[in-house]
């Protein structure tokens, strides 16, 4: 479980312990910081106190005097009690004197040098940018307390250092850029940048195209298949019965017809029954389904043969 507690450091500092203390950067093993230091000129036997002050961290390295942490001076070992870095101030116009920037500063630190960035348009103009380099004596504990952006009435300053969070210019928040910040709302211009599918285009002749397709394929073409479309079958009459093998036919008994003496054939057929079946693909569609059967009564008066 985690708490955080707003203190100021400062009001238990140990200056003595602190004025005597280097930074040794970098993730180095304790025998590789030991020798960094001794090639900086630091004796292992002048090193009272060697600790981390949390995971992945830098070596911090306690020394017996504070004049030999003063007199170490070398790449990758930091003074924390008194060391230089530089800053760029952004925003600020340049009528602007440069004694604002002193002032401002000043609770953070020292301000040693300002120089105006100047950038090259062509082989014979230079121009400001805007931007001014600052040499900065400061401590640790002073450093993280410099702000990103001060406001100075109308306008103000943007300061940006070498190794610390930049800060979000739309939530004001740390650690991470403007392009990049989760509450990034989504404009007209940046949907208009991004490329759109291209619309499909569609051709109407002017005419119907009425010609038939050639029935015989090329050699690169695959013969295709029409599904040939049911009809309506005709009505049935007495001369032209469907009659199959699997038709069962029924031959009644000799009646005798009252008005004339002819034979006369009667089809008893169920108009529901008659049903015409398409013929299929026995590729994409199931197996028609069996006939059914019809039933065919005859009915004479008389012998057929005399």
């Amino acid at each position: 479980m985690f708490r955080q507690y707003d203190v100021d450091l400062l009001d238990f500092l140990d200056k003595d312990i602190f004025q005597r203390t280097l930074r040794v950067e970098g993730r180095l093993s304790r025998e590789d910081a030991i020798k960094r230091l001794t090639h900086a000129g630091v004796n292992p036997s002048d090193i009272v106190g060697m600790y981390k002050e949390g995971e992945n961290s830098p070596w911090s390295v306690v020394l017996k005097t504070r004049d030999q942490a003063e007199k170490v001076n070398a790449d990758g070992i930091k003074y924390i009690a008194n060391f230089t870095i530089d800053l760029r101030i952004h925003w600020l116009p340049l009528y602007i004197k440069d004694e604002i920037i002193v002032q401002v500063l000043s609770p953070f630190g020292k301000v040693l040098d300002i120089t105006r960035q100047q950038t090259i348009l062509d082989k014979d103009t230079v121009t400001y940018n805007g931007t001014r380099l600052v040499k900065f004596q400061t401590t640790e504990f002073e450093c993280k307390d410099i702000p990103h952006i001060i406001s100075l009435g109308t306008c103000g300053m943007l300061i940006t250092m070498k190794g610390r969070p930049p800060v979000c210019l739309k939530c004001r928040q740390l650690g991470h850029l403007r392009k990049d910040c989760p509450e990034k709302t989504t404009t007209y211009a940046s949907v208009a940048k991004k490329p759109q599918p291209p619309k499909p285009t569609v051709v109407v002749p002017d005419t119907p195209n009425t010609s038939t397709p050639d029935p015989t394929p090329g050699p690169s073409a695959t013969p295709t298949k029409e599904t040939p479309q049911p009809e309506e079958p005709p009505p049935p009459t007495a001369d032209e019965a469907p009659v199959s093998p699997s038709e069962e036919i029924e031959v009644g008994t000799c009646e005798e017809d009252e008005e004339n003496d002819d034979p006369k054939l009667v089809i008893d057929i169920n108009p529901l029954e008659w049903k015409l079946v398409a013929p299929r693909n026995k590729r994409s569609r199931p197996s028609p389904p069996p006939p059914k059967k019809t039933t065919i009564k005859w009915k004479y008066n008389l012998p057929l043969y005399t």
